[in-house]
C-alpha cells in the first residue's frame, strides 16, 4: 500500500479554492484580449492565475519577458479571429 492510498482525494469547488490564502496572496486574473481588424471590437477572456509563464529564452531581464508576454500577436490563418459583432452584422444585413 502506498501513502498515496491513505490520503482521500477530493477536487475543491473552483469558486471554494481560489478563497484560499494562497490565492488571495499569490492569485489572480490574466485578461486575454483579440481586437477584431476590421470593427476593432474587443472581446476579453479572464483567466484565474496562481502564477505566470514568461517565455526568457533570448531575452536579458524580466522587463523584455514581459514585453514579450504582453506583446501584440496578430492572428493568422487557421488561428485567425472570428468576431462575433461582425459575423451578427454580417447576418443582419444579409437578411435585411
Amino acid at each position: 500500500m502506498f501513502c498515496d492510498d491513505l490520503i482521500p482525494h477530493s477536487k475543491a469547488d473552483p469558486k471554494i479554492a481560489e478563497t484560499t490564502w494562497v490565492h488571495k496572496i499569490f492569485g489572480g486574473k490574466l485578461r486575454s484580449r483579440v481586437t477584431c481588424n476590421e470593427c476593432h471590437h474587443n472581446s476579453d477572456t479572464f483567466d484565474s492565475i496562481l502564477d505566470l509563464s514568461v517565455d526568457i529564452h533570448g531575452v536579458e531581464t524580466l522587463r523584455d519577458a514581459l514585453r514579450k508576454f504582453t506583446a501584440i500577436d496578430y492572428l493568422k490563418g487557421a488561428d485567425k479571429y472570428k468576431c462575433e459583432k461582425c459575423v451578427i452584422i454580417s447576418i443582419c444585413w444579409h437578411t435585411s
